[in-house]
């Protein structure tokens, strides 16, 4: 008895956050049919706390999506879950390391919840194929393996710079220089010892989710 009011009191919580944030999920699922997604400034020192409001959201659409399934709108909790990752493909399009590791976190959370939708209910043959569609177009993972590609070279070049030359905001000493000086050994092994994995990395990251 004590686990059913729980759960009944989580759900009106989740619902009620879902009515607060109605605006903004709903531009979510309009987005979700434009032809791309661009950040407007990399400078921001929030976007961090941007990206955290769209894992948010697409937890509370997973959420909705769900509640329509379990009052008999299969269909439209479908529709609303294909619109919802429609959205997470176009996130990732942004080629950064960041976009793709959110991009991964909303489509764990999706999933999780197309699970509950067609558990053990009636789904149309064309919905079901809808879903698989959304989920074996390659956007998602090639937005992936270009965030991970970048965020490789990024720090190669840190690298190199390290075995190269002393970035300039390090250059204040001859302390410093000799600290770099007997840290590249180090770097370099490091460095010969990345390149041998980073291949494979990459192809994991370009595969399909599943």
């Amino acid at each position: 008895m004590k686990a059913g009011r729980s759960d009944e009191k989580t759900r009106s919580i989740i619902k009620a956050a879902i009515d607060r944030n109605r605006r903004s999920i709903d531009f979510l699922l309009e987005a979700s049919s434009l032809p791309c997604y661009r950040e407007t400034d990399r400078s921001d020192p929030f976007m961090v706390e941007k990206l955290g409001t769209i894992l948010q959201l697409i937890r509370l659409l997973g959420f909705e999506a769900y509640f329509r399934s379990e009052s008999g709108d299969v269909r439209g909790a479908l529709d609303e879950w294909i619109k919802g990752f429609r959205f997470i493909r176009l996130t990732v399009q942004e080629p950064n390391l960041m976009d793709a590791l959110v991009g991964i976190s909303n489509a764990r959370s999706l999933l999780v919840h197309l699970d509950r939708i067609v558990d053990g209910r009636a789904a149309d043959v064309e919905d079901l194929k809808a879903v698989l569609h959304v989920l074996g177009r390659p956007r998602l993972a090639s937005g992936r393996g270009r965030g991970m590609e970048n965020r490789t070279d990024h720090a190669d070049r840190n690298r190199e710079e390290i075995l190269a030359r002393h970035p300039p905001e390090y250059q204040s000493g001859w302390w410093m220089e000799s600290l770099f000086w007997l840290a590249r050994p180090l770097v370099r092994t490091h460095l010969m010892r990345q390149c041998s994995a980073i291949d494979n990395i990459e192809t994991m990251w370009r595969g399909p989710f599943y």
